[in-house]
């Protein structure tokens, strides 16, 4: 979705609204300090750019956006971007604000996509791509199912949707990686040497952890 809002090329229609990459350059006009956001974060060619996602969804970005007088679409779209990542990366919400989030985004694009069919005017540069679509569809489904299922079993401590993405996976691997001395070069490792890393891990997450609920930050 990002890509497809931050394509210059692209003029989303949403009713009497339009969502334009020209709402976020207007925002990076303004203070960094108020945004955080820079040019690469808009460009749509850089597809794989998921921090990027979650900057132009901030509210310090859709606060920005809200103020200028024409950019109610993007910001409906900003919005429903925002709720498709919190309900499953964010271990905040509680199951019934996961369902909540992902299927309000589920009807907000069956009445867009609707709405286009009736007008007559192309999805393929006016909607976001049919894979996207299908995908929030999909898992829109599987969220209810696993939440009934975790359920009956009388399991509901196990719905965890945060930890079912790769980007936990990512961040994982990103930390055996790190349990390396300073001076070593080489950064990659064996299944043997993963399991022997995973009590170092282990003691670090617990540590910071601990002391990060009494106020104690650590740097990455």
């Amino acid at each position: 979705m990002r890509a497809r809002i931050c394509n210059p090329k692209n003029i989303l229609l949403l009713g009497k609204y339009s969502a334009s990459c020209s709402h976020l350059k207007y925002v990076i006009s303004q203070d960094k300090f108020h945004h955080g956001l820079t040019n690469s974060d808009i460009n749509g060619a850089d597809k794989m750019n998921f921090l990027a996602a979650l900057k132009i969804t901030s509210d310090r970005v859709l606060k920005i956006v809200r103020e200028q007088p024409d950019a109610d679409g993007t910001e409906m779209l900003l919005q429903m971007t925002r709720d498709v990542l919190e309900s499953f990366l964010s271990p905040e919400p509680t199951p019934e604000e996961r369902i909540y989030l992902l299927w309000r985004s589920v009807f907000f694009l069956r009445l867009w996509r609707q709405w286009l069919l009736a007008e007559k005017i192309g999805l393929k540069d006016h909607f976001i791509t049919y894979a996207t679509y299908i995908c929030i569809e999909l898992n829109a489904h599987a969220l209810i199912k696993l939440s009934r299922q975790l359920r009956d079993a009388g399991n509901p401590e196990l719905f965890l949707p945060h930890l079912f993405a790769s980007q936990a996976c990512e961040s994982f691997f990103r930390w055996a990686r790190a349990m390396t001395t300073t001076q070593a070069t080489v950064v990659n490792f064996d299944i043997l040497d993963l399991l022997r890393r995973l009590r170092k891990i282990e003691l670090q997450g617990h540590i910071t952890h601990t002391l990060g609920d009494r106020g104690l930050s650590f740097p990455r």
